[in-house]
This record gives C-alpha cells, sequence and structure tokens, in this order.
C-alpha cells in the first residue's frame, strides 16, 4: 500500500436572475394584494464569479456561465395550476453582457413578461437542450400543468459521458430559495422581484495528483484514470436526498483515459462532470476505511492467497476514482544509494468534504452545482512494502487500503526506451552473494529463474524471452578494467543472462577492486519471432506495442501481498525497457502494418545549421524513412563515423565531430545498431528514423492515445518547443500542432520564455514491414490510421478510440470554445464529414466565434432535411484536413472552434489551409473563413 495525502475543497457557484426595472416593489410579502391584474415585469439576469481552475476538460469560465435559453414557470400558490410556462431564447433572452474567459465581466440579460399578479410559485430551468444529452426534457416541460409536474420531474442522461462539450450547462432555480418553495407576492403596482438563483444540475470535480516534496528523490509519472458510478437518471429540481435509484441508474467511463499535466511543477491534473450522487455511511472513523476491501475469499489461482472483493463499508453505487501510475525514488540504505520503483493503483471515492455524523469519513457525497477539488499527494511507498513484510509474519496488514503496486527495489535501476540501447554494467563480488537467479516480466513470458534451483524459482530451460539482453566484458589494464569506452556489439562476442551467471561465479574475472565491467546491449521492444514457439509472425507487433514495461531483474527474489495486488522485489540490477509506443489501434481488423515512437528524446536537442539540413527535392510529408535513405545515402557509410563508443553521460552517442547539419539528420542513427558488427551502416540496420511534418501531426492527434511521457510537448513545460522533420518543417509543439518553415522560429505565445534557438526530434518505426530499402515514398509506408473519401468524409478504421470522442460524445451542434487540451478537440468515433470553404466575409477568429457563441453560425444553413450537426471544426479536424487534403480551401485561414491555452494567446484560435496551421494574432491580414463539419451520427 502507498500512503497518500488527500484534501478535498469544494465550491458552491451559482448564476442569479434578477427580476428588476424601477424603483416600485413588485414582492410584497406578507401584504394582500387584488389577485389577476396582468402586470408587465421586466426580468434581468446576471452571474457571479466561480473558483476558476485551468485543466484538460473544464469549460472556461465563460461557457459555464453562458445562458442560452430560459424555461420560466409561474404556478397559482393555492391551486398549484401553471399560470406561465414560457421558453426565452435568441433575442428574447435580451443579452446585454457576457462573462468572459479569464473570469472578468458579468453575464447579463434582460427580458420583458406579463403576469397576473397575486401570491405565486416561481421557478425557472435554464440551458434547456434541444437534443438528445437529456431525454425528451423540452418535450416534458411543456407538458407541465401544475407544479407538482415540476417538482417530480426526472430527468434522464442519454449520451452517457463525463464531458461537456456543447457548453450549455443545464441549471435549474427557485425564487427565494428552495426553502420558499418559490412563493411570492406579486403587486400590481410594483415591477421589482429579488433574485433566483440558478444553480447548476452537474457538479465539477477535478483531481490533482503530485508528488509530495523534500527528503529522497521522487518522482511520480502518471499514466490512466477512470471514474465509476456516474449517475444517468436524477431529479430536475433539487430534493434534499436522491431518488430512489439502482445500479442501472449509474454507468461507469468504459476505458481509463490519459493524464494531462498542465502546472510547472509537475503536477497531473484532469476534470470530469457529473450529476449529483449523495451517499453516506455510518461509524467510520479514519479515511483509511472507506478504501477497505473483502479479503476473505481464497484465490484459486493461487494457493495460500485471498481475492481482492467488494468494498466493506462505501455505501452502494457511490462514486469513486482509479488513478494509475509509476512511482521512483532514489533511498538510502546501511549508507548506500539504492533505487525504489513501483507501479501504483490508487482508489479515491469521492465526497470526504464535509462532517457526516461526525467525520468526513462517512461523507461520500457529490452534490450539484458544486466544484471539487482533490488534492492527491503521494508520500512513499512505505505502505506498499509493509503489507508485504507484515505478511511474512503470518497476519496481513492493509494500513492503506485503496493503494496497491508492485516495489522493486535495486542496487542499479536502468530505464531504456524501446529502441536499440547500451550501458556499461558493473558487478561487485561481494554483493553478488547468495543471488544466482533472474526475473523476466514480458509480454510473453513472467518468471523467476534460477541457476542453482533456488526456491521459488524455475529452472533456466524454462527461460525462453531472454535473448533480448546481452553483455560484453571489458578489458583489463593493469588489473582495473577501463570504463571509458563501450565495447563494440558483435553478435559472435556477446553472452546472454544465462551465460552471465556463470560467468560471475569465476573469481579469475573479478579485478583488483572486485568488480567486473560489461557493456550491457539491450535490444529494440521487436520482436518478429515469437520466442515461446519460435515461429515468425508479421503481426506479432500487435502483441508488443502499447504493453507495460519488459523488465529482467538480475539477481533477485520477489514476495507477495495477500491478497497478491502488492509485491516487493529485490534485485541487484534492474532492466526496465519502455514498450513502442503507437496511436493506432493494434486490435483493428484489416490493419497490418503501422508505425510507432519512442517514448522520449533521451539524446537532447541540436542546434540547427543556417541552412535547412533536409533539401532534397524528393522529400515527402508522411515517410520519414524515405526522407532519411534520400537525405543521407548510407551507401558506402560506417558506424564509427556518426555513433561514437565514448561513455557518455548525456545519453548523446553522435560523433562530436559532425557538422550540426548531419547531426540533425543522422540523430536517429544512434537509435538503431550495427548488428550484423561488420561496421558498415546496412540499409536493413535503418529500423529507427527521423518524424516527418504528418507524423508529428499524426502524434499529436493520437496524443490522448499515448501516454503522458510520449506527448511532444512536455508536461509542465512553460517555453517553446520546436521539431524539426525530416522534410524540413518546423513542428510548434507548443501550440499543439502549428507547422512552419524552417528557422522561422515564430515567438509570441508564452510570455517570458526564450525565443527557442534549438530544434528537439523524436525517431519513428515502422511495424510489421520489411526493413529493406525503400523504393517508392508513397508506397513503401505504413498504413494510414485515417480514411478519406471524395463524398466529403473522413473515417478512423486504425486509431485508438482514446484518441476519439466515444460514441456517447457525440456532437449534435456547435462546441463551446474550448482549448486544444480538451477533449471537446477529438475527431468523433465514426468520423466527420465536411465541406468546402464557405463563401463569405472574412473575419478574426474571435469575431467568427462570437457570432457562433450568439448563435449565428455559417454552417447552421446546412441543418436542413433532416440533416443536422453542422458546426466548425476543432482544431485535430482542421488538421486532418490540412494534412490530407489539398483541394476545397480559399485563403490562408479556415478557422476552427478551438482557442489556443497558451497565457500568449488567449482569445486567438486555430486557423488553417492545405499544409499549414497556426494560432495567428489579430492582424488585418489574419481574417479567415470556414470549413464546415458535422459528426457522422
Amino acid at each position: 500500500m502507498k500512503q497518500y495525502i488527500l484534501s478535498a475543497i469544494c465550491a458552491i457557484c451559482a448564476i442569479c436572475v434578477l427580476f428588476a426595472c424601477t424603483d416600485d416593489d413588485l414582492v410584497k410579502k406578507g401584504n394582500k394584494v387584488v389577485e389577476g391584474i396582468p402586470t408587465e415585469v421586466k426580468l434581468s439576469f446576471t452571474a457571479t464569479t466561480p473558483v476558476h481552475l485551468e485543466t484538460k476538460s473544464a469549460l472556461p469560465t465563460d461557457e459555464e456561465f453562458r445562458v442560452t435559453n430560459l424555461y420560466l414557470f409561474v404556478f397559482n400558490a393555492e391551486t398549484g395550476e401553471k399560470e406561465f410556462g414560457r421558453l426565452f431564447k435568441g433575442e428574447d433572452l435580451g443579452i446585454i453582457s457576457q462573462k468572459q474567459a479569464d473570469g472578468s465581466g458579468e453575464t447579463k440579460g434582460e427580458i420583458t413578461v406579463e403576469l397576473l399578479s397575486g401570491t405565486k410559485r416561481i421557478y425557472a430551468i435554464a440551458n434547456v437542450p434541444n437534443e438528445s444529452s437529456i431525454s425528451s426534457l423540452k418535450t416534458s416541460l411543456n407538458e407541465i400543468s401544475n407544479v407538482d409536474g415540476l417538482l417530480e420531474n426526472e430527468v434522464n442522461l442519454i449520451q452517457e459521458t463525463y464531458l461537456r462539450s456543447s457548453g450549455h450547462l443545464l441549471m435549474t432555480g427557485v425564487y427565494g430559495g428552495a426553502s420558499t418553495n418559490g412563493v411570492c407576492t406579486i403587486d400590481p403596482a410594483g415591477t421589482r422581484l429579488e433574485p433566483i438563483s440558478l444553480k447548476r444540475v452537474d457538479a465539477r470535480v477535478t483531481f490533482n495528483i503530485g508528488i509530495e516534496k523534500g527528503g529522497t528523490e521522487k518522482k511520480f509519472t502518471p499514466k490512466k484514470w477512470q471514474v465509476f458510478n456516474l449517475p444517468k437518471h436524477i431529479s430536475l429540481v433539487s430534493k434534499e436526498s436522491d431518488i430512489a435509484s439502482s445500479q442501472d441508474d449509474y454507468f461507469d467511463m468504459t476505458e481509463p483515459v490519459s493524464f494531462e499535466t498542465t502546472t510547472t511543477s509537475g503536477q497531473s491534473s484532469f476534470t470530469f462532470y457529473m450529476w449529483e450522487n449523495r451517499k453516506s455511511a455510518q461509524g467510520l472513523t479514519v479515511y483509511q476505511e472507506r478504501e477497505m476491501q473483502d479479503k476473505t475469499t481464497p484465490n484459486p489461482s493461487h494457493l495460500g492467497y485471498v481475492v481482492n472483493g467488494a468494498f466493506l463499508y462505501a455505501p452502494a453505487n457511490s462514486t469513486y476514482v482509479v488513478l494509475t501510475g509509476d512511482y521512483y525514488e532514489k533511498y538510502t540504505e546501511d549508507g548506500v544509494t539504492k533505487e525504489r520503483t513501483a507501479d501504483v493503483t490508487y482508489t479515491v471515492h469521492l465526497g470526504y468534504a464535509k462532517l457526516v455524523n461526525g467525520t468526513l469519513a462517512n461523507d461520500f457525497n457529490t452534490e450539484r452545482n458544486t466544484t471539487y477539488i482533490y488534492n492527491v499527494n503521494i508520500k512513499n511507498v512505505n505502505d506498499i512494502r509493509l503489507e508485504v513484510t507484515s505478511f511474512e509474519d503470518g497476519e496481513s496488514k492493509e494500513p492503506s487500503p485503496g493503494a496497491e503496486g508492485n516495489i522493486v527495489e535495486t542496487d542499479k535501476f536502468y530505464p531504456l526506451d524501446a529502441h536499440f540501447e547500451h550501458d556499461i554494467i558493473v558487478f561487485n563480488k561481494k554483493a553478488l552473494e547468495g543471488r544466482a537467479g533472474f526475473k523476466l516480466k514480458t509480454p510473453f513470458q513472467e518468471g523467476y529463474f534460477s541457476i542453482d534451483e533456488a526456491a521459488g524459482s524455475q529452472p533456466i530451460s524454462d527461460a525462453k524471452d531472454y535473448e533480448w539482453v546481452h553483455f560484453r566484458r571489458h578489458e583489463k589494464n593493469k588489473n582495473v578494467y577501463s570504463r571509458s569506452n563501450y565495447q563494440m556489439y558483435d553478435p559472435d562476442k556477446v553472452i546472454n543472462i544465462e551465460q552471465l551467471l556463470q560467468e560471475l561465479k569465476t573469481d579469475a574475472i573479478y579485478d583488483s577492486k572486485g568488480d567486473v565491467v560489461y557493456t550491457m546491449f539491450v535490444d529494440e521492444f521487436y520482436y518478429d519471432r515469437n520466442p515461446m514457439t519460435g515461429n515468425t509472425d508479421n503481426l506479432l507487433w500487435k502483441k508488443f506495442v502499447n504493453q507495460p514495461n519488459r523488465e529482467m531483474h538480475i539477481l533477485c527474489n520477489t514476495e507477495y501481498s495477500q491478497d497478491r495486488e502488492s509485491s516487493l522485489t529485490t534485485s541487484s540490477i534492474m532492466i526496465s525497457q519502455r514498450s513502442i509506443k503507437t496511436f493506432y489501434n493494434e486490435n483493428a481488423s484489416g490493419l497490418k502494418t503501422a508505425w510507432g515512437i519512442e517514448t522520449i528524446n533521451e539524446t537532447g536537442k541540436l542546434t540547427p545549421p543556417d541552412d535547412n539540413p533536409w533539401n532534397k527535392g524528393d522529400l515527402d510529408k508522411s515517410n520519414g524513412r524515405w526522407n532519411f535513405f534520400s537525405q543521407a545515402d548510407i551507401r558506402n557509410q560506417i558506424w564509427n563515423e556518426y555513433v561514437s563508443t565514448d561513455v557518455v553521460f548525456n545519453g548523446n552517442h553522435l560523433n562530436s565531430d559532425l557538422d550540426a547539419g548531419k547531426k540533425l539528420v543522422w540523430a536517429c542513427l544512434q537509435r538503431n545498431r550495427d548488428e550484423n558488427g561488420n561496421g558498415e551502416i546496412d540499409a536493413t540496420e535503418i529500423k529507427w528514423y527521423p518524424a516527418s511534418i504528418n507524423q508529428y501531426t499524426d502524434i499529436w492527434i493520437g496524443k490522448d492515445a499515448l501516454p503522458v511521457e510520449a506527448h511532444l510537448y512536455p508536461n509542465g513545460s512553460s517555453e517553446y518547443w520546436r521539431y524539426l522533420s525530416s522534410n524540413g518543417k518546423e513542428f510548434y509543439a507548443e501550440e499543439g500542432a502549428a507547422i512552419n518553415n524552417y528557422k522561422f522560429l515564430y515567438a509570441n505565445s508564452i510570455p517570458g520564455a526564450k525565443k527557442p534557438t534549438q530544434y528537439d526530434y523524436r525517431c519513428v518505426r515502422n511495424l510489421g514491414m520489411s526493413d529493406s530499402r525503400p523504393t517508392n515514398a508513397a508506397k513503401d509506408v505504413p498504413q494510414d490510421y485515417v480514411s478519406s473519401y471524395g463524398n466529403g468524409r473522413f473515417y478512423y478504421p486504425y486509431i485508438n478510440e482514446n484518441a476519439l470522442r466515444g460514441e456517447q460524445d457525440v456532437q449534435k451542434g456547435e462546441f463551446a470554445v474550448h482549448t486544444e487540451l480538451d477533449p471537446a478537440n477529438r475527431p468523433y468515433v465514426r468520423g466527420f464529414e465536411y465541406k468546402s470553404t464557405e463563401d463569405m466575409s472574412v473575419m478574426y477568429w474571435k469575431e467568427l466565434n462570437d457570432a457562433v457563441s450568439a448563435g449565428s453560425s455559417p454552417c447552421a444553413k446546412y441543418n436542413k432535411g433532416g440533416e443536422t450537426g453542422w458546426r466548425l471544426p476543432n482544431e485535430r479536424e482542421l488538421s486532418l484536413m490540412s494534412s490530407r487534403l489539398s483541394d476545397g480551401w480559399t485563403g490562408t485561414y479556415q478557422w476552427a472552434r478551438t482557442t489556443s491555452s497558451l497565457e500568449g494567446k488567449k482569445n486567438l484560435g486555430y486557423g488553417g489551409s492545405y499544409g499549414f496551421m497556426s494560432v495567428p494574432d489579430k492582424n488585418p491580414n489574419y481574417k479567415g473563413r470556414v470549413r464546415c463539419v458535422r459528426d457522422i451520427y
């Protein structure tokens, strides 16, 4: 179990609907008035300022406070019969001003309505949806004839989603507050009512996850989050308690979602919306009891262990979040610096914000119109270790339920990327005493193997998937091993792990310090032959991409907790290699080839020369491997000219004598290896290559299907981050997917950041394809994940659905304005249709989008003949069209509905045309039009 600190903050947000015009009182509380006299009333409304948070899925402040329509109900207080009911929208709503995205200003409007004098009950519903996100609400409101019909109205969420991409948050209000039942007295002579406070049906929930500062070197890398038991059936008007419900009234997120880190301190955040879910418990005294699970059922697969069962104390159908990630720290034990890693899972039930039955622990409530902020600070992994250690005493202790994981404590930790790697490895004779085994964890095999048949181990002959790590011993110089140079790879002179363990038993190999030094060679995380069967298979890549790290623990042992949800492995050496990451859907039928990427660039940025080093005339925008062979011309080239054998600590193995241009072109050669040891660069040895501009764009489009570490713009960064593609175009990662020419280096997005002077790069590998030299740029390329057709449609048959909006997130109208980081900025899973550029006057981005927010979209003209949902594209949809459609464009800029999240680009949005994307300033030369799109549904 892991320890973490959890704090919850909640804030109530409200919008006021204020009836006002003259100084005469319209409300005469406690006085008798003449009933039934028509009275003209002017209605104004305003909005208060909420808590503002910059998180991935949160709507901008102006969208959370936008009122697009208002359904006003007036009932006779004595009979309960409806006297007035009308939906106000458009000009009748009388919007005067709107709250801005930065929190300034107010949302104000004024409407005129004629009511009858007398004692009334007044209610209001705002942002009544026209489409099917909430089942038939507009129809049911029209059918209400009395106050009971409104109060008993229940709503169903048809789109089972945690997003609110359209904005237009549903709100309800009662005159005078819930305690008054909406009662007021209208005098024929008066014209002013007190405010009606509109409350959102939704709660907004934000999680901030970070590592507690102080002490040893620590790092937490978030991976996924998922929410369970989200309500889809509630009362429209708030009541004292939730309506009766069953499991069918709740839904779970179908798949875990990747994190998005947005702070410079490395804190990871995410936000989701949900309807109220009010649950409570009794008798809990401490936080840990909230996550306790039943651990009494024997595990049939593992004798002596138990199954991690149902929650013991959490109320049924209470909402909870599951978080996963990787933990790392350096620590000192007996004066020796060691390293500890753990893959962790945290379970957090919502609530814990107010006292229930005397303690916070009993609170499992999530209430409407409330913002909840959960701060999870990870302290250490000691509790997981305590769980494992305590089990040795015959007693299972679980001091921190809800936190599970597998810990590794090692003398030396080698975290590696998916490409070919090599490093120095040192074994000390004294430190090896009593250790003689190794542990494997790969997509094909997992187990502990020993040459001495140690307790709990398997015989070495059972190990199959270990030929991906080899060693070559260094030469001694005066009885001391040299460590200044790596050994060259030679397949005839390296040994495997079994041979290494045997060799380490030989006293003669150790030097005068008791050390023996090797160069360790780790193969790329790629299989063309199944290690368990020996069979070759071109589709084998589908089994090993996007998998957990493959690991080899040298000289180790492992212990488990009673529920086997946690383990502790101690080892002398741990090798942990990331898999190839891809946004392709490896399970897609018909997909035979694809491409993937390294997770990070371990070798750093490079300084460009004055002239573009990618200057051949046949360079391709989509085929990076073709570009490398065209520009580099590897014929008669040798490895030592480009890759050095000097031991370095910055990871960059390029020969320092290379000029700046060659370093940029040849940078990815160091991800490859002289596999046959002949010293010559062979075509089949060029497996990893620099990305083309469309491949960078595609990494951005598929970003949400990739782990946080693999994102092109490092999370938490506040600087410019530019990539040079292998066809010579510059990619602006800080803007998402902006593209420009070589060394344009335009920099006005991040106040205070220095102008960029170096280029980053990312190396790519083809999957399921021949390694031979390409002969045709258009044909020798992996399958595209997207299909576009002449009938004006885009489909995505081969992309991972985590990069898309799901079935429940179909958009049947205009998006709310959103940033490039928002889930609204994803294509829809079924694809989209598109039009050519509209024949319209050119406009600034903000000018156009303000008009759309006010209900005047140039795309609305296509909503006819039963075909609806035409809208402005989001930025990724525009990028897809920009990268793949050569016709249908007019002018430089076609606008998206997406704005930039960068401080220097507030109130500016994305525009593009064929082969070009940007976030331009507000300049008379930077006006544009739009290409309308619609989700296919």
